[in-house]
């Protein structure tokens, strides 16, 4: 009889040490590997193919909740969500998004839930895989748009921004090179004459659709994805450091980490600015299955950091600045 084949998804060490131990004592299981982050997760599926997942919910970078969502749409396969974070709507949360089963972290001795885990683990490897395709990602999922821009910036924006719909289903989050306190003035200007609320970032802040994010000058903007109140968020996360390709906030900076936390759901438009900064951001996001936008040369008061974006083979569509509204709201619809 040939055995289950578990892959063991733990941050910890230790508990990826005791899970195997446990799983391994029985002679229909066994662990073919384990992983400490989602991202590793992810990967290790792909190349294992294993018959059940035991997945830890917390860890840093991409978390369970996301790495489960992603290992639903690219290889289904049954996962057994394992974590202290027991609270009832996490739970459903995980079996929203494709996990079969749950088992909460004991405090203290592991061996009280391992015949759980063992009885759970034959269980799982029973379940019809192609029942797991059928599930949805929550419809709270949304798209995150990122714009950059530096010299002619601002009015590019006066331009772009007001054309999107009040009911816009995304959010957008801006970076405008730009230093201290002017950005809280132009987030300010902007909201007059937007549908769209638009605000200065905050740090902690959570992303909802149908806002605009504005990032403030002197910090480098971050979106992550965590758990808040029980449910996936994506936040902002403002950070001091050094500057990038000479600018803080730098738009890289930005992209990287939406294409990181949102994936083929970001969105990335580059608008007139000398330099290349969001060009390499540009393709984090296009590489993550995400979708760019450049301004045409036509529209750009400079005509660098678009240019530099196509040249790094970073953009999906080409468009002057009239026509990039209604290339956004048809991409986040």
């Amino acid at each position: 009889m040939s055995k289950i084949r578990v892959l063991v998804v733990d941050d910890s060490a230790l508990m990826r040490r005791v899970l195997t131990d446990i799983l391994n004592s029985v002679e229909d299981i066994e662990v073919v590997d384990t992983a400490e982050s989602g991202e590793e997760a992810v990967e290790k599926v792909g190349e294992l193919a294993p018959d059940v997942i035991i997945l830890d919910i917390l860890m840093p970078g991409m978390g369970g909740l996301v790495a489960l969502n992603t290992i639903m749409k690219t290889r289904p396969t049954p996962v057994i969500v394992f974590s202290s974070y027991d609270k009832p709507d996490i739970t459903l949360e995980s079996l929203e998004r494709g996990a079969v089963d749950f088992v909460s972290k004991p405090v203290g001795d592991l061996e009280r839930v391992a015949s759980e885990l063992i009885e759970k683990v034959r269980v799982a490897a029973r379940v019809d895989v192609g029942r797991l395709k059928e599930r949805k990602a929550p419809i709270r999922e949304f798209k995150i748009v990122v714009i950059g821009a530096s010299t002619g910036g601002p009015r590019a924006l006066g331009e772009l921004l007001p054309m999107l719909p009040a009911d816009l289903t995304a959010a957008i989050v801006v970076v405008q090179h730009m230093p201290p306190k002017f950005t809280s003035s132009l987030a300010a200007r902007l909201n007059k004459v937007c549908a769209l609320d638009v605000k200065e970032a905050e740090d902690g802040e959570v992303i909802a659709p149908g806002k605009v994010y504005i990032a403030p000058g002197g910090y480098h903007l971050l979106v992550e994805r965590e758990i808040v109140n029980g449910s996936e968020a994506f936040l902002i996360k403002l950070a001091k450091g050094a500057k990038r390709n000479n600018v803080i906030p730098s738009i890289d900076t930005t992209m990287e980490s939406v294409a990181k936390a949102a994936g083929n759901r970001a969105i990335g438009v580059l608008l007139t600015g000398m330099g290349h900064d969001g060009a390499a951001g540009m393709k984090a996001i296009r590489d993550a299955g995400g979708f760019t936008i450049a301004e045409d040369s036509s529209t750009c008061i400079v005509y660098g950091m678009p240019k530099a974006a196509a040249e790094l083979g970073a953009v999906n569509k080409i468009l002057p600045l009239h026509d990039i509204s209604k290339e956004l709201t048809k991409q986040v619809t």
